[in-house]
């Protein structure tokens, strides 16, 4: 109750569960992957199975995207753990299975898998009312033309260039590395993540009517080195100066005067250790898309290291990277020509 009066919903946790102890590692401190492993009894209504095929899908994919078993017909897919970012992914997956767009807000208004599932029957039946009529599909479209923000994307500029001083709206992430890292693969890793999304080579421009605009670079080479530290560098300890080292780049604003939303930095801090530190400005990222930059650096970094993919190629079997990873039909700029 103290919290709803003090904070905003999307800040109050749904759950809370109680540990007679806190698990912690070998050297005594607190350990997280264990943390992650506790399964929580997040129900807060009588179970009831699902009713038809319907609700057995809509279940399935609950348990999939919150990680949970079993979800009820009647359980809150926000008392479960859920939130807007996992709510996208619900609606991807529901038009992945049925062929169908389900707004949103109908997450928002119909949090059980029960009201979810009349929703989806009314599309599939026929019977669904204008507001769920379904949407035309993403198309790409022409980069030679005006390419508009997409909503939040103007939100986000606005706010942006209202205090330029501002760096709340990066996106940081700060990786230690430890090991034998083939450094060239790793940069070429995140030269192809570049080269595959749009997203990471667009500017924004205003024209003298004060409309804003995508300008998408054909190449961009991200010109990345690996920083040789020294002992020198060091005021205290190694750890305190890779944290000094990510908090500098979570603090760097961006200034948009046709300047790359993105920074990496790789710095060898020891012998097999290095920092490697990411910087995204939120107008062209969000938790979702951090998610698959990851995996996508995982895949990529396999296939360089291991030989497998050189220069785009696989020396045996002609491979690219589109054959690691999807190819991608659409951009982020074709979705905001869509909406």
């Amino acid at each position: 109750k103290c919290l709803k009066e003090q904070m905003p919903d999307y800040m109050v946790p749904a759950i809370y569960h109680e540990l007679d102890v806190l698990p912690l590692s070998a050297n005594g401190k607190l350990d997280r992957k264990a943390l992650a492993n506790i399964k929580l009894d997040q129900r807060v209504t009588e179970y009831i199975a699902p009713r038809n095929d319907i609700e057995e899908t809509v279940a399935d994919i609950w348990s999939e995207i919150l990680n949970i078993d079993a979800p009820g017909i009647n359980d809150s897919f926000f008392q479960l753990g859920g939130h807007s970012l996992l709510a996208t992914k619900v609606i991807s997956r529901i038009r992945e299975v049925y062929d169908i767009d389900i707004p949103l807000k109908d997450i928002f208004t119909s949090p059980t898998i029960a009201t979810l599932a009349e929703i989806i029957q009314s599309e599939l039946g026929g019977d669904s009312i204008d507001q769920h009529s379904a949407l035309p599909a993403i198309e790409p479209v022409s980069r030679s033309t005006n390419l508009p923000l997409s909503f939040a994307q103007k939100r986000l500029y606005f706010l942006a260039r209202l205090n330029p001083e501002n760096s709340s709206f990066n996106m940081a992430a700060a990786i230690r590395l430890k090991g034998d890292l083939d450094t060239d693969a790793f940069i070429k890793t995140l030269q192809t993540i570049v080269d595959r999304h749009e997203v990471f080579r667009t500017t924004f421009i205003e024209d003298d009517a004060s409309d804003v605009w995508q300008e998408i670079k054909t190449e961009l080479d991200i010109n990345l080195t690996v920083e040789e530290c020294i002992e020198s560098d060091f005021e205290d300890d190694l750890e305190s100066y890779e944290s000094r080292i990510a908090q500098q780049e979570y603090d760097y604003r961006f200034k948009f005067e046709g300047e790359n939303l993105f920074r990496f930095r790789l710095l060898k801090s020891a012998e097999n250790r290095y920092l490697f530190t990411i910087t995204l400005h939120h107008i062209i990222s969000d938790g979702w898309s951090v998610a698959v930059f990851l995996k996508e650096l995982v895949t990529l970094y396999e296939g360089y290291s291991s030989g497998d993919l050189s220069s785009g190629n696989l020396s045996s079997g002609n491979l690219d990277a589109e054959e690691l990873l999807p190819k991608l039909e659409v951009q982020y700029a074709d979705y905001a020509y869509w909406q």
